[in-house]
Order: structure tokens, then sequence, then C-alpha cells
């Protein structure tokens, strides 16, 4: 049993239920449509079996609703940041000049 086996069956214990794994050309599909790339560890389980109760993603539903939900769960943590800069002006001198405004702090 591999390591994703083990963790597939342990999430079952917890009543995580699981779909077939996605194909190449899913994975492909899900990360052009976010601009986004697995992590290969990620990918690899992905590919075993894909989680699909709880608060797992539906990757395989692509209705503008659940793009737009997905969308904004990714880009929640550069939000939070932006909003760190802008309101809280955080910023931190390892990441270079600060910017000016919250269009400039996106490009850094």
């Amino acid at each position: 049993m591999n390591k994703y086996e083990i963790l597939i069956n342990a999430l079952k214990v917890v009543h995580v239920q699981f779909d077939q794994g996605l194909t190449d050309k899913e994975i492909e599909q899900i990360e052009n449509t976010y601009g986004i790339q697995f992590p290969k560890s990620l990918r690899e389980m992905y590919q075993i079996a894909l989680p699909i109760s709880g608060s797992f993603y539906n990757w395989r539903d692509f209705h503008e609703n659940n793009i737009r939900n997905i969308q904004g769960m990714l880009n929640w943590p550069l939000e939070g940041v932006l909003f760190d800069i802008v309101e809280n002006d955080f910023w931190d001198n390892n990441w270079g000049e600060k910017p000016i405004d919250l269009l400039d702090a996106k490009h850094k």
C-alpha cells in the first residue's frame, strides 16, 4: 500500500467520500482554468482518488458559480496580504521597495 492509499483510507475512516481519480486531461483543464499548477504529490493523489465530500473543492464542476467560488478561495491569501499592505501599512523590507498603491502591490 502506498502513502496515498494510506491517506485515502484514513480519510475514508472519517467519512470523506471519493470519486475516481482525475485524468491528465482533467488536471490540465483545471490548471488552465484556475491558472494554478498542482504540486506533484497532490496531483499524484488526485489521480488515484478525488475527495468529493465536505469542504473539498469539486474540481470537476466547471459551472460559473463553482469556478468563481474556487477562484475566490485561491485568491483569498493574496487578498489578505494586500489588505494588510493597504489597511495596516504592512510591508516586509525583504520584498523590496514598498508600492505606492494596491495595484502596484499586486504586481510586486
